[in-house]
């Protein structure tokens, strides 16, 4: 009788041992394919992953999506993406360029701005994204290392290159109509980069503008990241 006990106590941990393999098994296996699906959201509409056109040909873009206005790519980041504006600000929340169902959404204008990208002030959303996608990356502005050694980007459009320089990050809240208010007529608002926690010292001249890269915080608040870039014309596109 005790023979048999003993039988069945190694039968069940042999048992147990091969589940528990198996479960290890299992969520290793969907932990890569997490990490493959991260890789792929931080891929997908880059410059990189784009290679049916070249991202800085805005024609052959707007004959994809007549929505693009713009290429962004902020240097050291993962932000490399075309940029679109909607009907309003929900249009490109979960679709992507292509026009798909994605819960990433696209980079996008706000509803506010003229799509020729003609004010003093202008507003650019994205999602925060795991793994640096979309605009996961913003985050890192609010890091004095990271604000200190990541300072440029480019702003793509149809007219011409615009140099970014990131002035200010900061944390502001999603209904704070001061930061995410803007018109044609409204004057560069300088007095948003007070509100900066990291600013750079750097002169602005007549021409240049302000733009800010808006995300959410990734904290299931109404806080967002806010990083205030100056945008100066730079040329025409090559």
């Amino acid at each position: 009788m005790q023979r048999d006990r003993i039988d069945v106590w190694i039968a069940a941990a042999s048992i147990a041992d091969r589940v528990i393999t198996r479960l290890i098994t299992i969520v290793m296996i969907l932990a890569a394919v997490a990490v493959l699906a991260a890789a792929w959201d931080a891929a997908r509409f880059t410059a990189a992953g784009m290679q049916i056109v070249e991202y800085h040909d805005f024609a052959e873009l707007q004959r994809i999506n007549p929505d693009t206005v713009a290429w962004i790519t902020m240097d050291g980041t993962r932000i490399d993406h075309p940029v679109v504006r909607g009907e309003d600000n929900f249009e490109y929340l979960d679709k992507d360029f292509y026009g798909n169902d994605y819960a990433g959404g696209c980079i996008f204008l706000d509803e506010q701005c003229d799509p020729a990208l003609t004010g003093a002030y202008l507003i650019i959303h994205g999602h925060h994204m795991a793994h640096g996608a979309m605009f996961g990356d913003l985050s890192g502005y609010l890091e004095s290392d990271f604000f200190e050694e990541h300072s440029s980007g480019r702003l793509l459009t149809a007219d011409g290159v615009y140099e970014l320089t990131v002035v200010g990050a900061a944390t502001v809240d999603a209904y704070d109509t001061e930061v995410y208010y803007t018109s044609e007529d409204r004057p560069l608002p300088m007095n948003l980069l007070d509100r900066c926690s990291l600013r750079r010292d750097v002169a602005f001249a007549e021409g240049d503008r302000l733009l800010l890269l808006s995300t959410c915080s990734g904290d299931m608040s109404n806080n967002r990241t806010a990083v205030f870039c100056r945008m100066r014309y730079a040329g025409e596109n090559q």
